[in-house]
């Protein structure tokens, strides 16, 4: 079994959901998660970055939007959030 670690954190959504959420038994079904759910390009092998990040681009195009679910871009809508209400 493989866990994903961003399901798997305390408060993360597979830590709230019942079942094998957050758990595969590949690593291809891992690498399938971490593109589609979180947003990030696993390079695959012979693979550049640039590529990477095209192929699961065209699979997923949320990615580098406003919706886009990688820790990065969830970690800066939080921040901005706490600052907006600590600013009041």
């Amino acid at each position: 079994m493989i866990g994903c670690p961003y399901c798997l954190l305390p408060g993360g959504r597979g830590w709230r959901m019942a079942g094998k959420q957050g758990l595969f038994d590949t690593d291809e079904e891992f690498i399938e998660h971490i593109e589609m759910e979180h947003d990030l390009a696993v390079r695959r092998e012979d693979e550049t970055e640039e590529q990477a990040l095209a192929r699961v681009k065209a699979k997923n195009p949320r990615i580098g939007t406003k919706d886009c679910r990688c820790p990065s871009c969830m970690l800066k809508r939080m921040a901005e959030w706490l600052k907006r209400e600590v600013e009041g």
